[in-house]
């Protein structure tokens, strides 16, 4: 009975051991497969794929077509100086509508006017130390909505739209009839009908009253504390009787506009759009992925990945740093490889565009291990159901 018993359970060895090694067979080419199917795909994994992109390496001085994507090479020789935006649409207009600058007396200003000689019909003592007119405080005539002043011997005058020179000249004109050789000075008071509006990306947007001196664009910003980090100095919206001018304040600085040769006017309205709109993408191989803000319309390829915090040493290939961006109907790559320092030199002057797309590319070994780690999980289903089956047997 024993001998019997010893014959089953080697006969049930011999039957069980072929099926084990049948699974641990299965197991091992299993393995096999997964290690080699990454290589014989080409290392792909779901996500962007250069495999086509990667044929730009034959004429890397030359832009070729490729899957509908222009692939153009980011070297020295195509970088030129940009100009992104003009430094004003209508400048020229601008300008000649702004010079020269006269305060014109509207409703609501106050107005002083002394008479010399004649204290009873002045708005302010004389001061005879040194023969100068002197306006006390709160002293005034306020010109009223339809633009008159009153003013003795000549009664109402009409003073909207005239300037300080022409009204002190016409009320001279009318009280000569009653004064002989009048000396008369007209000063304002205080400012109260022209005013523009300052408004949008600026730290404390509101109203300036202008008075007799010009206040320029630059002068205006200054006043209301400057853009905040996120506004766009590149295009103010400068408006003006229904028309809208675009004004690029960085521009005016380069090419040294003089600060008061654009001068703001009464109703004039300037706002500076915030900047947030305009941003760059940077995704890949790269410490963070996100979308950047440009600075006053401009940010480098360089600023772009510097403020990603640079590539992944571990993971990125620097020979392969992408741009797209789409113009008009067809979308572009261009191409940069930063394996050497002049590239970065390049990538440095190199300037992005709104909407531009930055992608750093894997090393192929990235790419392999990442589709091996796709398949882990079912190599271990594998080898779990070849150990259960075997346990069970």
């Amino acid at each position: 009975m024993k001998y019997e018993v010893g014959q089953l359970n080697k006969s049930a060895g011999r039957c069980c051991a072929p099926r084990a090694s049948r699974w641990r067979s299965y197991a091992r080419r299993a393995l096999a497969f997964a290690v080699l199917l990454p290589v014989l795909s080409g290392c792909q994994t779901p996500g962007f794929s250069e495999a086509d992109l990667s044929q730009s390496t034959v004429q890397a001085d030359q832009a070729q077509v490729i899957e509908g994507i222009r692939i153009v090479p980011i070297t020295a020789a195509m970088l030129r100086p940009e100009v992104a935006h003009p430094m004003s649409s209508g400048l020229a207009a601008m300008q000649s509508d702004s010079a020269p600058y006269d305060y014109r007396i509207g409703a609501g200003d106050s107005l002083a006017i002394l008479l010399w000689d004649h204290p009873e019909l002045s708005d302010g003592p004389i001061a005879a130390a040194n023969d100068r007119l002197a306006v006390q405080a709160g002293a005034g005539r306020t010109v009223t909505a339809n633009g008159m002043v009153f003013f003795p011997l000549v009664g109402e005058v009409q003073v909207h739209g005239l300037t300080v020179r022409e009204l002190r000249e016409l009320l001279a004109a009318r009280l000569a009839r009653y004064i002989k050789n009048p000396q008369v000075d007209v000063r304002i008071a205080a400012y109260r009908s022209q005013r523009v509006i300052v408004t949008g990306a600026v730290r404390t947007p509101g109203v300036l009253t202008l008075n007799e001196m010009p206040l320029s664009v630059l002068d205006a910003i200054a006043q209301v504390g400057g853009a905040v980090p996120d506004g766009d100095l590149t295009e103010v919206q400068w408006v003006r009787a229904g028309r809208t001018h675009i004004l690029n304040v960085p521009a005016l600085l380069e090419h040294a506009v003089a600060a008061n040769a654009l001068t703001m006017r009464a109703g004039d309205l300037l706002n500076v759009p915030d900047s947030s709109v305009k941003r760059v993408h940077v995704l890949g191989e790269i410490r963070q992925t996100g979308s950047f803000a440009m600075r006053n319309g401009r940010l480098s390829l360089a600023d772009a990945l510097g403020a990603a915090g640079g590539i992944d040493p571990s993971t990125a290939n620097p020979g392969r740093i992408y741009v797209f961006r789409r113009e008009e109907d067809s979308a572009t790559a261009h191409w940069l490889d930063a394996t050497t320092p002049a590239a970065m030199v390049v990538a440095a002057e190199y300037q992005l565009r709104p909407l531009d797309v930055v992608y750093v590319a894997a090393v192929p070994f990235t790419r392999y291990n990442r589709a091996l780690a796709q398949l882990l999980p079912t190599l271990q289903a594998l080898w779990q159901t070849a150990i259960t089956s075997r346990e069970l047997r």
